[in-house]
């Protein structure tokens, strides 16, 4: 998914350019700017195909404003695209704000245009009530300077496809479709409710999938950014489409070699086989020898591609480009986590009253906790202070913090033992992954293999 900033630029712009450059201003585009938007982003991002910007502005969240542009006179030279998403974290809904196609028009660039955008970009999302931000970019070192934080890691298992086909029969996890209730067949527009209680339940306290309604879902059916979607249907018969007692159970999207999301209800292991098998023999009719499988760490499917001879790979970075975060709202969102917080000292058993303080790019964010509440406020530091760089900050509040690595690299500071036991029990590592369905763009990826 090309989100980050586009980095091509001239050796040095002209003086008169650097002159005029910063008198530039910035301001919510309009819907009459569609087309002229297009075209400066064709130039910027030229796999970006028509068709899939056109589908950007069919997005149910999206609205004119949330393209944010720099024009000198009717020219367009600068664009960022903020997405609006509820990211899931545990049993937690989290407002977020995503970054697309960050980029400035390279007669232009050099001057800070790019991080004026971004600066408008993160305030527009404040206003929008996002807590956080996200991006997926190929220039990390740009956002890391205005305290972004590499979050999340790809996860896949890649194999040659016969081989993972001869393993699932090997071991009975297909069996042949005229003997077994599971049909698997492409789905039905009226399908697409069922598929959205199954990835709603098999989602269920992960952290890093956004919450997708059925407008959600109906939006990235429309994209088609994917060649195949399949449902596994338990049910007596395909014969009565209509048939009362057949449900979805799972499903599979493919692009090319890439299967790039398999969601099934909990307890359904070989519904998952039998859904990998297809896409198997998918990718055999369409003359592929490998598949490459996305799925999230833990996800048995990974062990049973290791079992036919494949490789696992987990992995900040997928095609060149990494995850980003960046905590927006810090008190608003220690403040949404309290009870949660509360719940993990409780079970670290921290006696109350406790308080610790997080300080980070020169502002003290103080916990306290006394009577069963937690209050979260802005303030001095105490005796117990955890003092941390402006993107660790955010890969606490994101649970994304190692804690062994960043004291033996000595990017965080304690001023005590007792603040580094509390910090750890109320901001825990987590795996955090996202399917990539979300990102999927229509434009086909090049083989892997």
């Amino acid at each position: 998914m090309s989100s980050g900033v586009s980095v091509a630029s001239p050796a040095k712009p002209p003086p008169s350019r650097i002159h005029r450059a910063p008198s530039l201003g910035i301001a919510q585009a309009k819907a009459a700017d569609r087309t002229g938007i297009r075209f400066f982003l064709n130039s910027a991002f030229p796999e970006l195909s028509n068709d899939e910007y056109r589908v950007s502005w069919d997005d149910p969240f999206f609205e004119p404003v949330d393209r944010l542009l720099v024009k000198r006179g009717r020219q367009i030279v600068g664009h960022v695209h903020v997405m609006h998403r509820t990211m899931l974290a545990g049993q937690q809904e989290t407002p977020v704000g995503c970054v697309r196609h960050l980029t400035v028009g390279e007669a232009h660039r050099g001057v800070g245009l790019g991080a004026r955008l971004l600066r408008a970009a993160e305030a527009h999302m404040i206003r929008s009530g996002a807590l956080v931000g996200l991006i997926h970019s190929a220039v990390p070192h740009f956002f890391r300077r205005y305290g972004w934080a590499l979050y999340g890691q790809h996860c896949l298992s890649r194999a040659d496809t016969c081989r993972v086909l001869g393993s699932l029969l090997e071991h009975g996890l297909t069996r042949s479709h005229r003997r077994s209730p599971m049909h698997i067949r492409p789905m039905l527009c009226w399908e697409l409710a069922e598929v959205v209680d199954v990835y709603r339940q098999s989602v269920a306290g992960m952290h890093g999938p956004f919450q997708r309604s059925e407008a959600y879902w109906r939006w990235l059916v429309q994209r088609h950014a994917y060649d195949h979607f399949h449902v596994a249907l338990q049910g007596p018969s395909l014969a009565d489409i209509e048939d009362e007692h057949t449900r979805v159970v799972g499903y599979a999207i493919t692009q090319a070699e890439r299967l790039v999301e398999l969601r099934t209800l909990p307890g359904r292991s070989r519904t998952a086989a039998e859904l990998l098998a297809r896409a198997c023999g998918e990718s055999i009719e369409a003359n592929r020898h490998g598949i490459i499988y996305h799925g999230p760490p833990g996800d048995p499917l990974h062990d049973v591609i290791k079992n036919a001879g494949g490789r696992f790979v987990e992995h900040v970075a997928d095609r060149g480009e990494v995850m980003m975060a960046k905590v927006l709202r810090p008190l608003a969102l220690l403040r949404r986590q309290s009870g949660r917080l509360l719940a993990r000292a409780d079970a670290g058993q921290i006696v109350q009253p406790w308080r610790i303080d997080l300080l980070a790019d020169g502002r003290t964010y103080c916990l306290e906790a006394s009577d069963g509440q937690l209050r979260v406020r802005r303030g001095m530091p105490g005796p117990d202070v955890i003092e941390m760089n402006a993107a660790d900050f955010s890969r606490v509040l994101l649970g994304r913090l190692d804690w062994d690595r960043a004291f033996e690299d000595e990017r965080v500071f304690v001023s005590s033992k007792n603040a580094a036991y509390v910090a750890r029990v109320l901001f825990p590592l987590f795996s955090v992954w996202r399917p990539p369905l979300d990102s999927l763009e229509r434009s086909s990826p090049e083989p892997l293999y």
